[in-house]
């Protein structure tokens, strides 16, 4: 579970999950009124709306589009895929290491945030 805020006039574009594991489920937390962002998955666009979901497999492409003025906050929730024994323990296996993987990757981008000097404010 983690938030993702998305500032405004920002797109983030073609996201596929790496492997099957997951369902995502999106929770809009603080949308915007004019303009309101927009997710694609697969073909099919959807507007974000506060205290509303958008529930869908993290493997198909999609993307954020925030043409507004304002920043986009949701709420973002993986949901383990269910499977039949055996592959329900393949799975779990698998969701594990891609944690582990991507959690490793975040923490080293945020090492090397903080070891960049800040720029100067004119």
């Amino acid at each position: 579970m983690f938030f993702s805020i998305l500032e405004p006039r920002e797109i983030d574009s073609g996201a596929r999950g790496a492997v099957r594991a997951y369902l995502r489920y999106y929770l809009g937390l603080k949308v915007p009124d004019e303009a309101p962002p927009s997710i694609r998955v697969k073909d099919e666009w959807h507007t974000w709306q506060e205290n509303e979901s958008v529930l869908f497999d993290d493997s198909w492409n999609h993307e954020v589009v925030n043409d507004s003025t304002g920043e986009r906050i949701v709420l973002i929730v993986d949901v383990l895929r269910p499977m039949p024994l055996p592959l329900s323990v393949v799975n779990k296996g698998v969701a594990l290491a891609a944690r582990y993987v991507y959690g490793r990757k975040v923490l080293e981008r945020a090492a090397q945030a903080r070891e960049q000097p800040a720029e100067p404010t004119a």
